[in-house]
């Protein structure tokens, strides 16, 4: 039994991810086919180019082809939407309508967080034979085994597909992730970040996170952490390859088990293995003895989930942290020289001038100067999350999408005309990385740009909009 495993850009505005970054899950699901014994192939456009991809689709027969489905509420399709038909008119599902055309005896399987929130709309709306729900790994061995026995779905966990007119589900099942083997990886480049998986999930319960949504209520399933032996080992492994740049593909590093990070760190240092490791935290994670051994070991950079310098947004998403723990955390690891990513959500529905200009006040307290992707970062409402039941209730979305206008019409105004603005000044920098992006960058370093200039602007317009509407 043939199987390919493809990861296609659904058509995103601007490029979100780093060049040359494996989709780490799919790499653990093709280990664990090819343990099992099955012809495993993994076709990701970020190596191989969207082209190649597609002539191989369809060249080549395969008895399964796997479609990593994530970010749909990121894609430009989506984004422009009247209507779900055309919210699902991507690359994606273009490169399936193509293998049912071309090879019509071939199970398509679509899988990831929004194959999983949309489940219903991917059977009836696209060529989906088969939506893997959650983790994927136990749910495609044994799809594959079932398809390759000729029984039913039933005994197949966290999958949902079509009996009729009727939506099946299954239940899912997580997998002991110190059982699972190494994932296979496409040929890297000793120069690019190189993804390990050493937790799963994330304890926080945040209200617009799609992890939260991923993994649900039960407690036992919210975070997750492998051997820190065998993470270190991993690291190692991939070391004597001349591979130096590590991040670790963890929704949380630090998780409920800090000596667990402890513990990693001091073996990386034990083992004099030279490496640049980045990851992201919570803010309440951020203690000055640990990041202090992190950064010994390795740590540059590290994603500060911040997300607002407002009390009230704070609360609406459910952080659990305060805007002082925020402001102490990036300064914590700023002045021990680690580079800080700051996650910042500008706009949401119920933002008014007053979140923002809080928003503003933090990022000064916190940035030398602003990124543009910051201050005009929007929040993605994905379905499935506590904020998209919310939002839903209360009318303001563009249902049946998770589209949305801010309900403040004095924000509104904010949003708007600065957006006109970034897609402005996105314009140029798209132009710097078609002449850098040879030598090296990426698209995300580029637009990651900074400049005093946006703060004036967005400050520029709250003044005027106070102008306008007082």
């Amino acid at each position: 039994m043939r199987i390919a495993l493809v990861n296609l850009d659904l058509g995103y505005p601007i490029d979100f991810w780093s060049s040359k970054k494996q989709s780490i899950g799919m790499g653990y699901i093709a280990a664990v086919l090819q343990q099992a014994g099955y012809d495993v192939e993994i076709l990701e456009e970020r190596f191989l180019g969207s082209e190649y991809v597609m002539q191989i689709l369809e060249t080549e027969r395969f008895d399964i082809v796997g479609f990593k489905f994530i970010g749909l509420e990121l894609s430009e399709s989506y984004l422009k939407a009247k209507t779900l038909t055309e919210a699902f008119d991507n690359p994606v599902t273009h490169a399936m309508k193509m293998i049912r055309c071309v090879h019509p005896e071939t199970l398509i399987v679509a899988g990831d967080y929004s194959a999983t929130f949309w489940d219903e709309e991917m059977l009836r709306l696209t060529p989906t034979d088969v939506v893997i729900r959650g983790e994927g790994e136990l749910a495609m061995l044994r799809l594959v085994e079932a398809r390759r026995k000729r029984v039913g779905y039933e005994t197949v966990p966290g999958i949902s597909w079509l009996k009729g007119d009727n939506v099946f589900r299954t239940p899912s099942e997580l997998v002991d992730l110190n059982t699972l083997p190494r994932p296979m990886r496409p040929q890297h480049e000793p120069a690019d970040w190189l993804m390990i998986n050493s937790s799963r999930g994330c304890y926080a319960r945040c209200t617009f996170c799609s992890t939260f949504a991923l993994y649900g209520e039960k407690r036992g399933n919210w975070w997750r952490g492998r051997n820190p032996l065998s993470v270190v080992d991993e690291i190692a492994a991939e070391h004597e390859k001349g591979f130096h740049n590590i991040q670790f593909a963890d929704d949380d590093f630090i998780g409920i088990d800090p000596s667990r990070v402890e513990k990693i760190a001091r073996e990386i240092i034990k083992r004099r293995l030279d490496v640049k490791l980045r990851f992201d935290a919570r803010v309440n994670e951020v203690k000055e003895p640990l990041f202090k051994l992190l950064k010994e070991a390795g740590l540059k950079r590290v994603y500060l989930g911040c997300e607002t310098g407002s009390k009230r947004d704070l609360k609406l998403f459910r952080k659990g942290t305060t805007v002082e723990q925020n402001i102490r955390a990036v300064k914590l690891a700023k002045s021990l020289d680690i580079q800080v990513n700051t996650g910042v959500i500008m706009f949401h529905p119920l933002s008014t001038l007053e979140t923002l200009m809080d928003n503003i006040v933090f990022i000064e307290k916190t940035e030398d100067e602003p990124a543009l992707v910051q201050l005009a970062s929007e929040m993605f409402i994905y379905k499935g999350t506590p904020i998209y039941r919310e939002m839903a209730t209360r009318g303001v979305l563009n249902t049946p999408l998770t589209t949305y206008q801010i309900v403040d019409p004095m924000a509104r105004w904010v949003h708007d005309e600065f957006l006109k603005y970034a897609e402005k000044e996105q314009a140029e920098s798209m132009r710097l990385v078609d002449r850098k992006y040879r030598s090296g960058d990426t698209k995300r370093e580029v637009v990651y740009q900074t400049s005093e200039e946006h703060l004036r602007t967005f400050k520029s317009l709250l003044g005027e909009a106070k102008q306008r509407y007082y």
